[in-house]
């Protein structure tokens, strides 16, 4: 599955031209639909064509592009079967991976000159990897931890040592009630912050399966929490909200945590001379050096975020399109490249 280190193997892939194409194509459940799912890729792959500085579009996917998806899918499509999968390819500069997501998301077609990222980061932080610790009377199991039988004390101590940073994850308890409250008081404060919530269950009839389908829900609560959460603390302090006012704090570098809650893509432009990242073609006073048109601005505020050291988080049912939490003041001029 996919991890942050493929997003950013995939953010140092770049070619001179718009040439590079990211493929996000969901593979039906049943093994029937494979049938037309070739023809879906087909039809998605051709009709894309890139557009230069003039706005004129040029040519579309190499052919070895196109046929290096259809024969990817031919051979692997059953090990797919429920998931959406992520082509990006490239023969120019070598590039072709395919990455099954964790998650389902929609089909998206994109061809520029680097990877289309933005869905991997909704993928990656929408099903995060997490930690489940089932408790007995005396003892508990942790899974993608250890698989040995350890005290709550012991168990307590691993967590901490796996990471007191938060970067292990949500943890979910799951077990008998009294349990969990006995596990829970055992961890210390940094494990209690990550945990996402419990389930009860009786620890010895529990598969890995059955762990899987009952944490699952704890998970997507914690997620959508998590989401309202920053959505709600961008209203709280220094912040830029609304596409304009984002693409401002961006092109000056100001932002230290992009939201971006609009799943569709904006088309855009750049400047040739500033890099500023604008809406229209006749925004920007440096722009007799030349505009070239972008498929998505969304895409280009991540990856400019992400440049910057900055987060991005990709959220839904906010109340913006995307906004952005910032380290400084925008003045609303953008720095030059």
């Amino acid at each position: 599955m996919v991890s942050y280190a493929d997003v950013e193997k995939l953010r140092g892939m770049r070619a001179p031209g718009p040439a590079v194409l990211s493929l996000y194509l969901p593979v039906p459940l049943d093994p029937a639909g494979l049938r037309g799912l070739a023809a879906k890729a087909h039809d998605l792959v051709m009709s894309l064509s890139a557009v230069g500085p003039d706005g004129v579009s040029t040519a579309g996917v190499s052919r070895a592009d196109r046929d290096a998806v259809l024969d990817t899918l031919a051979a692997h499509g059953r090990e797919w079967l429920g998931h959406t999968v992520a082509f990006f390819g490239c023969a120019e500069i070598g590039l072709f991976e395919t990455l099954p997501l964790p998650c389902a998301l929609p089909e998206r077609a994109v061809l520029a000159t680097r990877p289309h990222v933005r869905p991997l980061l909704a993928a990656i932080q929408r099903c995060p990897d997490y930690l489940v610790t089932i408790a007995d009377r005396r003892h508990a199991w942790m899974l993608s931890v250890s698989h040995g039988r350890h005290h709550y004390r012991e168990v307590a101590a691993i967590l901490a040592r796996s990471d007191g940073t938060g970067r292990h994850g949500p943890l979910v308890i799951g077990g008998h009630h009294d349990s969990i409250a006995s596990l829970l008081q055992e961890l210390p404060a940094t494990m209690r912050d990550s945990f996402a919530r419990s389930f009860t269950a009786d620890p010895h009839t529990l598969t890995p399966a059955r762990v899987r389908e009952l944490a699952g829900p704890v998970i997507d609560a914690w997620v959508a929490r998590r989401e309202r959460e920053l959505a709600e603390e961008v209203f709280g302090g220094l912040a830029a909200v609304g596409l304009h006012a984002s693409l401002a704090a961006v092109n000056e570098g100001a932002v230290g945590h992009l939201l971006v809650a609009r799943e569709d893509m904006i088309a855009g432009y750049v400047c040739g001379r500033c890099g500023g990242l604008r809406t229209g073609s006749d925004e920007c006073l440096d722009w007799g050096a030349g505009a070239c048109a972008v498929p998505d601005l969304l895409e280009e505020m991540v990856q400019r975020t992400l440049d910057d050291n900055g987060q991005v988080t990709t959220i839904r049912d906010a109340p913006f399109c995307v906004a952005a939490k910032l380290r400084f003041p925008v003045t609303g001029s953008p720095r030059r490249a």
